[in-house]
């Protein structure tokens, strides 16, 4: 049966050129963007799981973010318990100059004001030593009950919070115990006799052991910020392979599917010039 009115063979080589020019317009885009999903219509599940991943990723960027602050904070704290430290050495030096039985009374009082001086530091230690202006070792951070107070108001329990998760719930916390004289035991301390300055030798002693105690219990939750950093750093790594693997484009196999489809586009362009040649064969039936 022949036709002229309707040249079914063209129309469907048109429809297989508008295909051909669609998929290769996708191709084009995945290519020019490096996106497998440029749009919600290519992908809309696949779309919608890596937005979710996207924000998981950040909140563990933030995280660690978050963990580089905290430790920074603790070595803050560190720093002013060893510079606390060094200064109990000196006074125990001073105190162990003070009991000796060939030091005179004038020596004594001279050993006496110097400590006055070196306790004074460490009072000034307990409030100054700050970090982004949050007090240290003043006690801020060494309560046990719900009484001290987040950074962004509100109380809780336990010291000193850390986020170190995407999580509300994924939490740190540690104590931060208080460095003042008074805390430390040696508030007036005195060395004006020598029994005075024994006793006050033995005093150091236990000071200096209770503060170099704190000191590593800070050290060793140092080593647990290490360890989330660790362990975020190593989810954030997961979490932008498994949304590259929905988001990013495959170049290599984007490159291949281009090919093809430039090359049916251009085979359906030259079969639908014959397309339309077609019909033309019936004027042969005019002829007599």
């Amino acid at each position: 049966m022949a036709r002229v009115q309707t040249n079914l063979n063209a129309s469907f080589v048109l429809r297989q050129m508008g295909i051909h020019n669609t998929l290769l317009t996708k191709s084009l885009q995945r290519l020019s963007s490096g996106y497998r999903i440029n749009t919600n219509a290519d992908d809309p599940s696949g779309l919608s799981l890596a937005d979710k991943f996207r924000t998981q990723i950040r909140g563990l960027q933030q995280a660690s973010r978050n963990i580089s602050l905290a430790t920074n904070f603790i070595r803050a704290a560190e720093d002013g318990m060893t510079s606390i430290v060094n200064l109990l050495q000196d006074i125990r030096d001073l105190a162990l100059e003070a009991a000796n039985g060939t030091v005179s009374t004038s020596d004594r009082t001279k050993n006496q004001t110097e400590i006055n001086e070196l306790l004074a530091e460490i009072d000034r230690l307990a409030t100054g030593v700050r970090f982004n202006g949050i007090k240290l070792l003043n006690g801020t951070f060494a309560s046990r009950a719900p009484t001290g107070a987040l950074f962004g108001g509100g109380t809780f329990i336990g010291s000193a919070i850390f986020q170190v998760g995407a999580y509300q719930s994924q939490t740190i916390k540690t104590f931060i115990s208080t460095s003042s004289a008074k805390a430390l035991g040696v508030s007036g301390l005195s060395v004006t006799t020598q029994l005075a300055a024994s006793n006050a030798v033995t005093l150091l002693n236990s000071s200096i052991t209770h503060l170099l105690s704190r000191r590593a219990r800070t050290g060793g939750f140092e080593r647990r910020l290490s360890s989330a950093t660790n362990i975020v750093d190593l989810q954030i790594e997961t979490h932008l392979e498994a949304e590259s693997a929905i988001r990013d484009a495959d170049i290599a196999a984007e490159v291949v599917n281009f090919t093809k489809q430039q090359i049916l586009l251009q085979a359906s362009t030259a079969m639908l010039a014959q397309a339309n040649i077609q019909p033309q064969s019936l004027l042969l039936l005019f002829k007599f």
